[in-house]
């Protein structure tokens, strides 16, 4: 059957987002091109390679409401990346090795890669349904660049959720540098072997001094705030340590925030970056699904 008539039958569109044992559930039903029905839950999903039987149950419900049904799930996995380069035989120069990744050119553009191992681990965990679609964060930072009014100068994007911090800098449509981070949100062990950088390898002394006398303690929400800080310092410091980048100036950036982007978190970026930011709610199952709906009609 083809797309042109499949359109006006009902098609069921899965957007899924599994992260620390939790799984969130969207489901749209697209028939005669308008939504009739929409489902939406968060179910538990304590087991990391394994659906639970309540999210499998869940799924089967949905799936027997339609004929077609596509299931989209989030690429949060800490192995995954973008680059500019679009030559295999150039890979290694990212300390890529083809044999190991699933990559795909964008636009002709830029590349996106995944471990094919972690690409394989959550086909298996989809197994009794099938896993249609897999969106990198990288893809929806560039969708939204594509559909919003280009940019005339460079400018660093960011995608932010509860648990990873996305990171990827754009001019126009070009890819600069990209990024991604799972948030740490407990101090790192001084004589630990992790490879997290400290706030004094960031030259951040004085934000801490700063941000202590402001506070007179540090909450939760404060550590979180500066250690985003410290994400895209230190990413912006990588940028500027290829020659190609050194002319470029950075002044702009937007924030595609999924979750709860503090007030607080924006002036430090700005006081401490002196770059304007800008941030935007975003809802990761909605973007999934209108990129699910072009990607299988179009």
């Amino acid at each position: 059957m083809s797309f042109c008539v499949q359109k006006y039958l009902p098609n069921l569109f899965v957007s899924i987002v599994l992260d620390s044992g939790v799984c969130h559930v969207m489901g749209k039903i697209l028939k005669n091109n308008a939504v009739a029905k929409t489902f939406k839950t968060i179910i538990d999903n304590p087991q990391e390679d394994k659906l639970s039987e309540e999210l499998i149950s869940y799924l089967g419900e949905m799936a027997n409401e339609c004929r077609f049904v596509y299931i989209a799930l989030y690429l949060n996995v800490q192995n995954q990346g973008a680059i500019s380069e679009l030559n295999v035989e150039n890979f290694h120069k990212y300390n890529l090795l083809v044999k190991d990744i699933d990559f795909l050119h964008v636009d002709n553009k830029w590349t996106l890669y995944t471990d094919t191992l972690e690409v394989k681990r959550l086909k298996s965990m989809f197994s009794p349904f099938g896993l249609d679609l897999l969106y990198s964060p990288f893809v929806l930072i560039y969708d939204h660049i594509k559909n919003a009014s280009l940019r005339e100068k460079p400018t660093l994007y960011v995608y932010y959720q509860e648990n990873h911090i996305t990171i990827a800098i754009f001019d126009k449509l070009d890819l600069l540098f990209s990024a991604f981070h799972v948030i740490s949100y407990e101090e790192e062990d001084e004589d630990s072997g992790d490879n997290f950088l400290e706030l004094d390898e960031l030259e951040l002394d004085d934000m801490d001094e700063d941000l202590d006398e402001e506070s007179g303690q540090d909450t939760t929400n404060d550590k979180l705030d500066r250690r985003i800080c410290e994400y895209l310092t230190n990413d912006i410091r990588k940028f500027y340590e290829h020659e190609d980048n050194k002319e470029i100036f950075l002044n702009d950036i937007v924030i595609f925030d999924d979750f709860e982007f503090s007030q607080n978190a924006k002036e430090i970026i700005e006081n401490e970056l002196i770059m304007d930011v800008e941030v935007k709610k975003v809802s990761t199952l909605e973007l999934m699904y209108n990129l699910a709906v072009k990607d299988i009609f179009s």
